[in-house]
């Protein structure tokens, strides 16, 4: 693993106004058989109040930015410390191989006013991707995912914001998504409201067996060819949402609340 800008266990730190340029069409891809997604511009880890703004980022072999914990070994005696209080706005990434955020470990994470596109190259592909490694000092919670811009140039269908695994209290409002959300899990409470969503999909998937997603709000969304389907959901609420060409599936959910939905031209 490598990246660009790397920020392991500080506070109160400020990146902004410049870019950042991967090695994406220079790398060496044939020498170590991997995914090669692990080339990142900025890397937070176990850091604490830390501003990332204004900065363009591309051309990555992985993620445009990533947070997440810092593992400790047994003989360290010390617990994996969460990233938080991380604040991520108006930056362009696009052009990454990977993901353009990754948010892997993290508390009160805030990723507002950036414009995120074109994330093409290995798997799982997405603009936004809050996702553990069903780690058990690994937590995403509470983050904000407000006022960004998410789309594809080339038309093929992306992974706007994907959640999985130990993962609660998440708000995703006022964005223009031309893309999928996905759901595996939830925890606690998945807000989707006020977005205008596009030739995309909010759906919740079948994860690890056994898992539920729980608290769903999908509510005052504009949904142009971009369908709700809802499967293994406990508590849902899909409200006050224009559709057009677009509908509204549920299965094997438990408390589904369907209602004031509007079918526009």
């Amino acid at each position: 693993m490598y990246s660009i800008i790397s920020v392991y266990e500080v506070q109160n730190v400020t990146i902004c106004n410049g870019k950042l340029v991967g090695d994406k069409d220079t790398h060496d891809y044939t020498t170590i058989s991997s995914s090669h997604g692990w080339g990142y511009g900025i890397d937070i880890k176990a850091s604490e109040n830390v501003i990332v703004s204004n900065i363009e980022i591309c051309d990555m072999t992985g993620d445009g930015i990533s947070i997440s914990n810092l593992p400790r070994t047994v003989t360290e005696n010390k617990q994996s410390i969460t990233s938080e209080n991380i604040f991520i706005e108006r930056c362009n990434i696009y052009g990454v191989r990977r993901n353009g955020i990754s948010v892997i470990s993290g508390k009160n994470v805030k990723i507002y006013q950036n414009e995120i596109h074109d994330i093409e190259g290995t798997a799982p592909q997405s603009a936004i991707d809050l996702e553990t490694n069903n780690d058990g000092n690994q937590e995403v919670d509470d983050v904000e995912i407000y006022s960004n811009k998410i789309y594809n140039l080339n038309n093929k269908s992306q992974f706007a914001i994907m959640t999985m695994f130990h993962v609660s209290k998440v708000n995703i409002y006022n964005n223009e998504i031309t893309g999928r959300i996905i759901l595996y899990e939830a925890d606690e409470c998945i807000t989707i409201e006020n977005n205008h969503i596009k030739q995309g999909e909010i759906i919740s998937k079948e994860g690890r067996e056994g898992t539920i997603r729980k608290e769903i709000i999908i509510n005052n969304n504009i949904l142009e060819n971009s369908n709700v389907n809802l499967f293994y959901v406990e508590k849902a609420q899909v409200t006050n949402n224009q559709l057009r060409q677009s509908q509204i599936e549920h299965n094997n959910c438990q408390e589904v609340i369907i209602e004031n939905n509007k079918i526009i031209e």
